[in-house]
């Protein structure tokens, strides 16, 4: 065991065989640390996204705002699911951990775009007048400034968070992956540094 690149490492014997007991724990946490993961991000940004809304002039009340982000969260996790089974694809037959959590990231990333149509959607109908029908294509009003900040708030936050509640995909070559794994770091350095240690097939 050692240290490399403030990461601890874990160096086996070349006839070292290691298997993970309980193959069904993980996943069955992760079914629920998603759903978490989703909410816990909503709740720690309810606040300031509330107050971003007001601050750029949309004046939405705060149900109405949580609502509407509750309805992009419900897309988003449909989209996850219509994933689910090429992740588990991949997973079977894929050996690559770091294409794994690439692969996750961008996964989540498209799903986030679904949810993301929902919420623009959602702002243009919410700031149409009263018996107006909205304009295809169109963002009257601050809704793109509105839209933009709770993205990028959200995402920030979710991506921590996501951080936080490791692991989704387990400990490589290890026995027993433990349900949190609570370090230091953040999730942007260790994505970078998955696209870095992603080698292609020789």
């Amino acid at each position: 065991m050692g240290v490399e690149k403030g990461y601890n490492r874990i160096t086996l014997a070349p006839d070292a065989v290691l298997t993970e007991g309980g193959r069904w724990t993980q996943p069955l946490m992760v079914a629920v640390k998603i759903p978490l993961l989703l909410l816990l991000t909503l709740i720690v940004c309810a606040l300031a996204l509330y107050i971003l809304n007001l601050a750029f002039g949309m004046k939405l009340h705060f149900a109405p705002s949580m609502t509407l982000m509750l309805f992009a969260l419900a897309g988003t996790g449909v989209m996850l699911v219509v994933f689910a089974p090429i992740a588990l694809l991949f997973t079977v037959v894929t050996t690559s951990y770091h294409f794994m959590k690439i692969m996750h990231v961008i996964v989540f990333g498209i799903s986030g775009l679904f949810g993301a149509r929902i919420l623009y959607e959602g702002l243009i109908n919410i700031q149409a007048p009263e018996g107006d029908e909205p304009q295809a294509g169109a963002a009257p009003g601050h809704a793109n400034l509105v839209l933009f900040s709770w993205l990028l708030l959200y995402c920030l936050v979710g991506a921590q968070l996501a951080w936080t509640l490791k692991p989704f995909l387990g400990t490589p070559y290890l026995p027993a992956t433990p349900p949190f794994r609570l370090d230091k770091g953040n999730i942007f350095v260790s994505t970078i540094e998955s696209f870095r240690g992603i080698k292609p097939a020789e």
